[in-house]
């Protein structure tokens, strides 16, 4: 009788049970050419930002807690390197998931400053630099499995990684030139939302788990 009821129990444990192994939701690859100050300063470093606050220029830079990406810093070595945000390890990111997850199609602004180091080898915004923005459907909406096609309503993101393809300072005349190639990818436990607004049991599914909990009286009366 036991090993029926762990049998049971065994069947309906997939229901419940999370994909552990994170898979890629979408992924986004952009490269921008030509970003330059006219600064003398013979700049080598750069930060990159994602906003999901819905401001454009300056402006969307101004919202605390709401960059992703803010405290990283890109040099021509950073060529090959993958950064990756999560809610442990990055201020910003249960407020741009939050805009991610929302249904709406939020502008994402991408924002890239040039770096200079102080006096304590740390990295610090110098000015310059440029920035663009387009819509979460326009980067990621067509990537979207089982979504809405405008954002990750319905899905868990526990993980956004950046990679950086390729990254190049140059020095043609006064000031400094950055071409960076960059993708973007949007991670999760299952490409199935968990939880959609809309999400009605399979008929089997149902009348699978009414049998089990209909036969467990019986088992324990035949004992």
């Amino acid at each position: 009788m036991k090993i029926k009821i762990l049998a049971f129990l065994l069947l309906l444990l997939p229901l419940f049970t999370p994909n552990a192994h994170a898979v890629t939701l979408a992924e986004f690859t952009e490269g921008c050419c030509g970003i330059g100050t006219a600064n003398p300063t013979p700049y080598e470093a750069a930060d990159i930002d994602f906003n999901l606050n819905g401001y454009w220029g300056p402006r969307a830079n101004a919202v605390p807690n709401t960059l992703l990406f803010e405290n990283v810093f890109l040099t021509s070595l950073s060529a090959g390197q993958t950064f990756t945000a999560t809610s442990t390890t990055d201020p910003a990111f249960d407020n741009f998931v939050s805009k991610l997850t929302n249904g709406v199609d939020d502008l994402m602004y991408i924002s890239m400053n040039f770096a200079i180091q102080d006096n304590n080898g740390v990295f610090i915004d110098a000015g310059g630099g440029g920035g663009y923005g387009m819509y979460e459907s326009d980067m990621l909406g067509n990537q979207l499995y089982g979504g809405n096609g405008v954002d990750f309503l319905g899905f868990d993101i526990d993980t956004i990684a950046l990679r950086i393809n390729s990254i190049r300072f140059s020095h043609p005349f006064a000031g400094t030139t950055m071409d960076i190639n960059w993708t973007l990818s949007v991670e999760g436990p299952s490409i199935t939302p968990p939880h959609p607004s809309t999400a009605i049991p399979e008929p089997s599914t149902i009348l699978l788990m009414l049998s089990g909990l209909l036969g467990l009286p019986l088992m324990r009366k035949n004992r």
